[in-house]
């Protein structure tokens, strides 16, 4: 996500060193800039951001309630981050470090016999909200464990008065079905940017 005072001087200096990757601008200001310096490369994907306004805590501990007997839920620490990274489920893009991810972040697991198998992490975060990346390991797919530890994280996320945002492309229905069972309505149409000077960097 791009924000900030459009008008800094060093805001032209920041765009012009975007290079391939997606950007959300969060104002017309920023996603002018970016198509004024990089129109002419620029990839358009349209996406869905949701509200968290009906998010409940009694049917987040519900969905928490079809766990397996053998499954644990842990919030990660520096050890299970470094996991998930070793074992590339997940790069923390927003944190500097995963010292940083273990101070800052929030996440959970689920693991069977010590094998992580979904976790659901705080890709971004700042200091009222969250950004949730939800991975699982395609051989424990379509199990309910994104379910269960997407839930956990946005149960820890209300009872703190986190905002726990959800955005998803349009072409990504697992994920709106997903928003859509911990509780999330759609909120609103957005259009992330890719920026790509190769285009076999593009998906």
């Amino acid at each position: 996500m791009l924000g900030g005072d459009v008008a800094h001087p060093i805001a032209r200096k920041l765009v012009q060193q975007l290079s391939e990757m997606w950007i959300i601008p969060i104002s017309e200001a920023w996603r002018e800039l970016i198509f004024q310096i990089h129109g002419h490369h620029l990839e358009q994907m349209p996406g869905i951001t949701f509200s968290q306004v009906s998010l409940n805590l009694k049917h987040l501990r519900h969905l928490q309630k079809h766990r397996p007997l053998n499954c644990r839920i842990e919030r990660v620490d520096i050890s299970l981050a470094n996991r998930l990274k070793n074992e590339g489920l997940s790069r923390f893009p927003g944190f500097s470090s995963l010292a940083d991810f273990a101070e800052r972040g929030i996440g959970f697991c689920a693991t069977i016999e010590a094998r992580i198998i979904s976790h659901a992490v705080s890709l971004m975060q700042c200091r009222e909200g969250i950004h949730i990346g939800i991975e699982t390991h395609p051989n424990f797919r379509n199990m309910g464990f994104a379910t269960i530890v997407g839930a956990k994280l946005l149960e820890y996320c209300i009872e703190r008065g986190i905002y726990p945002h959800w955005s998803a492309s349009d072409e990504n229905a697992t994920s709106i079905h997903l928003a859509e069972k911990l509780g999330y309505v759609r909120d609103e149409v957005y259009t992330t940017l890719g920026v790509f000077t190769n285009t076999d960097k593009q998906h």
